[in-house]
């Protein structure tokens, strides 16, 4: 009888010893938990007791940490690119309605009718201007999303290309850009959208005229499973680029805010180019800026 006694009182104090190492090093994952969340570190948890309860509260604790801390990095990054967006949009809306306003005040003081003339003229280009900006930032909200589809079908992506450039010829002549043109002579076949093609050489003419300079190749081959499209211009000078940035929107090469450029052109062909399920990547060597799009032959 008294053997049983001392046994019962081993184990009932091995349990009480036991019950207490759990007990303190759960307040001891109870704190670590407390000094992350109030220092807001990388911490994780662990535990000194190698028993498959605590392991696996302290295994579910810091996969909980990391979903928190990864979420909090993209909440602040996403932050960051709406104040940037909003900064960025404010002062391209701003510069042509300030001038518009001027004008509006010029307008209202002349009595000269060649000059009320002149100054229409004026402020109309202001509001194409404008127009032009919230026409780029409405189809580059619309990129972004991801239920945003364009629909699919057989296009001539050399037709496209042609017909867009030769768009943009008197304004390549006003700015004494001479293209150099390398297009195979035959349909190549993609499987696109053809507005969304057109938008996406229309914005890369534009970014030519803004920040770039003679000599200008322009070329599109077929390349085996692939048409390749490659656009090629000396940089301006004063511009400085950066192929790493190029796709990022409201990114400017030029500081000076250049009223014809919102910054959005490339970002809204990237996003077009992806939604077309087209690679679109930008190189700078030598004093050159060149944009590729690989597109998928039609099969």
């Amino acid at each position: 009888m008294k053997i049983i006694l001392i046994l019962l009182l081993i184990l009932l104090g091995l349990s009480l010893s036991f019950n207490f190492l759990i007990i303190r090093e759960v307040k001891a994952i109870s704190d670590q938990l407390v000094f992350i969340v109030e220092n807001r570190t990388l911490m994780q948890v662990s535990t000194d007791l190698n028993l498959a309860c605590l392991v696996r509260l302290s295994q579910t604790i810091n996969k909980f940490l990391l979903d928190f801390h990864q979420k909090e990095k993209l909440f602040r990054i996403n932050k960051e690119s709406i104040q940037k967006t909003i900064t960025g949009l404010s002062h391209d809306i701003r510069t042509p309605l300030t001038s518009l306003d001027g004008y509006l005040q010029l307008l209202s003081f002349s009595q000269d009718g060649e000059e009320m003339e002149r100054y229409l003229r004026i402020m109309k280009n202001r509001i194409l201007s404008l127009n032009k900006i919230l026409d780029q930032l409405f189809t580059y909200v619309k990129v972004q999303e991801e239920a945003y589809k364009l629909d699919m079908e057989v296009v001539d992506v050399r037709k496209v290309c042609l017909e867009t450039l030769l768009n943009f010829y008197q304004d390549f002549k006003f700015k004494l850009i001479e293209p150099n043109i390398s297009i195979e002579e035959k349909e190549m076949k993609i499987r696109s959208n053809r507005d969304g093609l057109e938008r996406i050489f229309q914005n890369i003419y534009r970014n030519i005229l803004v920040h770039g300079e003679n000599p200008l190749q322009i070329s599109l081959k077929d390349e085996g499973d692939k048409i390749v499209f490659i656009s090629k211009n000396k940089i301006k000078e004063g511009s400085t680029i950066r192929s790493d940035q190029v796709f990022k929107e409201f990114y400017k090469a030029s500081r000076s805010r250049n009223e014809s450029s919102t910054g959005l052109g490339l970002a809204i062909a990237k996003g077009l180019a992806e939604k077309l399920e087209a690679r679109i990547e930008a190189r700078v060597e030598d004093g050159f800026f060149s944009i590729i799009i690989y597109f998928d032959k039609d099969r």
